[in-house]
């Protein structure tokens, strides 16, 4: 039982020490199967505190300990119960469209019941009752019919595959979570929308919700690459109440602008002061992270900056 709790306290500090020191260094299957052996390490708790000693078993932390194991039992099942299908929603493929280069738009019709994802939500989507499960970002919703849409880049293994995914084929979706954008289109300040090539995901739904709304001002800057990686272009570019600004940063050729989007180059195009503004960010990590620091810097409260990180 000794050798149990060494087991458990080695896990712990392993999953600590890449949390906290190596998690850029890990690939994501490596971080993973790293955080999953926390499952392991729990029962491992328990059956190694009772044999051992008189605290728990003879002191008033008996019945606190024991509530603790039930609730981690009831976690156990919980979570075994998503994998099983029992908790989340199966939906059947209805549409699939390619958008842009490596990018699929992934459409699926429930089967048993709607998911009602809110504006900037995303759900955790899973290819089959046993494939991997990716969280992915609303991008289209149709209340009527429930058929929810995510916008699929190739970036990885499980990503490439659903490139190819087809009509008619069952997947399980888990969620609606996440609240990006609540606090932005709960205030009426003139709304800044800041995305980074398959970041754009988060800002369709609010322009096909907000984008011909009078007396709203939405402006995006969108970095993309190259003209040809530009997804969803008609739809941003027709809202009639939103100013668009795409930035290339591999077509050193193309007539706007090019390179990166700056807290300068938010400067030049809004016609107001940068405080007076609500911002959501979505899109790499880096440039993420380096347009909040700069917009701190320029004295935008915190309280109006959110973002949401296409990272894991």
């Amino acid at each position: 039982y000794v050798l149990l709790g060494l087991i458990a306290f080695g896990l712990f500090a392993v999953i600590v020490v890449t949390s906290v020191f190596l998690r850029h260094r890990l690939s994501l299957y490596g971080w993973y199967g790293l955080h999953m052996s926390g499952y392991l390490a729990l029962p491992l708790v328990f059956v190694h505190s009772l044999p051992i000693g008189r605290t728990i078993r003879e002191t008033g932390l008996f019945w606190p300990w024991m509530g603790m194991i039930g609730l981690a039992a009831v976690f156990f099942l919980f979570r075994i119960s998503f994998r099983l299908g029992f908790l989340v929603r199966r939906h059947v493929i209805s549409r699939v469209k390619k958008v842009g280069s490596s990018v699929v738009k992934i459409t699926a019709r429930p089967t048993d019941g709607k998911v009602d994802p809110k504006l900037g939500q995303f759900i955790y989507l899973r290819w089959g009752l046993w494939g991997p499960t990716r969280p992915f970002t609303v991008s289209h919703y149709d209340e009527n019919t429930g058929e929810v849409s995510v916008s699929v880049k190739a970036l990885g293994s499980v990503t490439t595959r659903l490139q190819s995914i087809r009509p008619g084929e069952a997947v399980y979706i888990d969620g609606p979570y996440g609240v990006f954008s609540r606090a932005a289109l709960e205030t009426d300040r003139p709304l800044v929308m800041v995305a980074g090539g398959i970041g754009i995901t988060p800002f369709i739904r609010i322009f096909q919700e907000l984008g011909y709304e009078p007396g709203r001002e939405l402006y995006l800057f969108y970095g993309s690459k190259r003209k040809k990686e530009i997804i969803y272009r008609n739809l941003i570019e027709n809202a009639e109440h939103a100013e668009v600004i795409h930035v290339l940063s591999d077509e050193p050729h193309h007539p706007g602008e090019t390179g990166r989007i700056t807290v300068d180059l938010l400067k030049e195009y809004l016609p107001k002061a940068l405080k007076e503004h609500e911002y959501l960010i979505c899109g790499p990590p880096g440039m993420t992270e380096n347009m909040e620091a700069g917009l701190i810097e320029e004295g935008v409260p915190g309280e109006r900056i959110h973002h949401e990180l296409f990272d894991y």
